[in-house]
């Protein structure tokens, strides 16, 4: 029974092989730094009816709360639920993205004692219940709310959000988690507190999600028919460890620099101090900014100085693209598409004078323009394509892509991509089509820039976009109209810390093109710290397209060189250790993460999931 688990455990770990991560004598998953979380690998397609967990609460700050159990909050989607604890030790069920916020005030929890807490939305009688122990302790009568629209898969130990000041991770140990449908009845929560270490599908009906917690697990294993297993994260966490090891070549995407530009430009100059630091060994030969140059606060000259001037501070040495945001546009989208400051420092007379600049949309407008570039036996081209660009861009974009069939294509835009993974389209907040111009301009979301443009060229290769804060990497991949696959990343890490300045990070995509693999690494320009392990992974594009290096295949795409690139390691692990600072640990994290490829597979995921 679980129930003698939590007393025999410490028994049982004993003579177990010491982790650095956490003490073996630590009964399921210690979550009390704040910098652990698990993620689960997919939606859920039914409302979590009855929630339970075996927990138990640590350290807290005063009136700090003790933060997310389960959940799946986000600032920038609807249709989550939260299981947490709050700052006075309740339980509290937040259903619906705050819909029903239901505080369980009758029974206090204590500190350093492991709980049993099931809570149940009981449709049929119009409540919510909470348990504890398997014992009815609460029951309140309210308007049980309406059955929430998952965007966004849950988490163990935190929720999605993605600005610093919304975060709760919990502070304690999580042992197990559970879902179900269906409103479980007083006797199956007695059940499961008193045999929760069988629940399985074999034994449970409508269940959504069951897991056991470790102190050294890098994957739960969910035991319901869903098979919806959860991978270990990092939250808010810079690590030290080295980049990967330079291959072909290397792009650079600048997450929206609007923090930095507005609130601390005292910080910008660590951005092209890294790129130029690091643009021989690293290969760089581009750099692309996913657009809000500036913050619409007023201070045009400044915040568009800042960060143009790191741009040119490339000159010569590393090639960039950059294209505007929402923030970048004189009114902030109330009523107009004009761009005075985006064009005077990206001004057309400037860009002209960069041997790749290709041509604009619009004469002395520079917000739709194009590159042609060359590197490692592949040719580019490059696009910036604006923030909700119109039919008549998206009708020149399609005339500029045909016209060079032999070249991979690279487009960069602000708004392309939801936190979620999916495109961002009219439901979703701060899609271009819900600003003040939407009467005035003509427009297209996300979704229809993939599919009046994105989805029609062979040779689509990479969509980059910012605009939807968001601490990880978020991936996409589809299928063309001419099977070609084209990847997809939101990258923008604007909101994640208190200090305003988001660490100043990059994205760095090594390309490795005799195996056609991309090496990305995601770290902080100030620190050289990488950010969040699940940010640092290998992303195949083997039979994505048919554009390949010359320097290694022929044009029947045969392989006629060696390369002389080494053989990456991929030695990828963290330990965090008291103090919260890192260490060198050798590791097989990477391995690991590309074998996950064969049960975390999907179009949409977060970069964990990606292998």
């Amino acid at each position: 029974m679980l129930k003698e688990s939590l007393l025999l455990a410490p028994l049982l770990l004993s003579g177990t092989v010491t982790t650095p991560i956490e003490n073996i004598n630590v009964i399921g998953k210690d979550f009390s730094k704040g910098i652990y979380t698990y993620s689960l690998q997919d939606k859920f397609y039914e409302s979590p009816n009855t929630i339970e967990a075996w927990i138990k609460l640590g350290l807290v700050s005063q009136n700090e709360s003790y933060g997310v159990i389960f959940g799946n909050y986000n600032e920038f989607n609807e249709g989550s639920v939260n299981l947490s604890v709050n700052k006075d030790s309740f339980i509290e069920l937040n259903w619906n993205s705050e819909e029903i916020v239901v505080t369980f005030d009758n029974y206090k929890l204590k500190k350093d004692t492991w709980y049993f807490i099931s809570v149940v939305r009981d449709k049929v009688n119009k409540c919510f219940k909470l348990y504890v122990d398997g014992e009815l302790t609460q029951t309140v009568n309210i308007n049980v709310g309406q059955e929430p629209k998952s965007f966004f898969e849950y988490r163990i130990g935190a929720d999605w959000a993605d600005w610093h000041d919304a975060k709760t991770p919990f502070k304690g140990q999580i042992l197990s988690v559970s879902a179900y449908s269906k409103a479980l009845s007083s006797k199956e929560v007695y059940e499961d507190y008193i045999d929760g270490d069988n629940i399985s599908y074999l034994n449970r009906d409508n269940l959504l999600f069951n897991t056991y917690l470790d102190y050294n697990s890098e994957i739960a294993i969910d035991t319901s028919r869903h098979g919806n297993h959860a991978k270990l994260e990092t939250l808010d966490c810079f690590y030290d460890d080295s980049l990967f090891e330079a291959k072909d070549y290397t792009f650079a995407v600048i997450p929206d620099p609007q923090m930095v530009s507005h609130h601390r430009r005292d910080l910008m100059h660590y951005l092209g101090d890294y790129i130029l630091a690091n643009y021989e060994n690293q290969k760089i030969k581009y750099a692309f900014c996913v657009g809000d140059n500036a913050d619409a606060s007023g201070d045009w000259d400044n915040e568009f100085g800042s960060i143009s001037d790191e741009l040119y501070r490339l000159d010569g040495k590393v090639g960039f693209v950059t294209t505007p945001g929402n923030h970048d546009y004189d009114d902030n989208c109330t009523k107009t598409r004009n761009l005075t400051w985006y064009n005077k420092y990206y001004s057309q007379e400037k860009l002209e004078t960069y041997p790749d600049f290709g041509g604009v949309f619009e004469e002395n407008n520079t917000q739709n323009c194009y590159y042609l570039t060359e590197t490692e036996g592949v040719k580019y081209l490059l696009m910036s394509i604006e923030f909700g660009a119109g039919d008549d861009v998206l009708a020149w974009a399609n005339e500029v892509a045909s016209s060079y069939p032999d070249r991979r294509i690279i487009v960069v835009t602000h708004g392309y991509l939801s936190n979620d993974g999916e495109y961002l389209n009219s439901t979703k907040p701060h899609a271009p089509t819900t600003y003040g111009w939407k009467d005035s301009v003509s427009l297209n979301n996300g979704d229809q820039i993939y599919e009046k443009f994105i989805k029609k060229h062979k040779n689509m290769f990479i969509v980059l976009c910012g605009h939807i804060p968001v601490d990880d990497i978020t991936y996409r991949e589809d299928v063309g109209e001419n099977g070609n696959v084209i990847m997809s990343f939101l990258i923008d890490g604007q909101g994640l810390l208190n200090n305003a300045a988001s660490e100043n990070l990059l994205a760095l995509l090594n390309f490795d093109e005799k195996n056609q693999e991309i090496y990305v690494n995601y770290v902080s320009t100030i620190t050289g710290k990488l950010f969040n392990k699940q940010n640092q992974f290998v992303q195949s594009f083997k039979g994505y397209t048919d554009i390949l290096s010359t320097k290694y295949y022929d044009e029947n795409g045969n392989l006629i060189e060696e390369s002389s690139a080494k053989e990456e390691s991929n030695t990828y692990k963290i330990d965090l250790n008291e103090d919260n600072k890192t260490s060198f640990l050798p590791s097989l994290f990477l391995p690991l993460t590309l074998t996950l490829s064969l049960f975390f597979s999907g179009i949409i995921y977060r970069k964990w999931r990606l292998k």
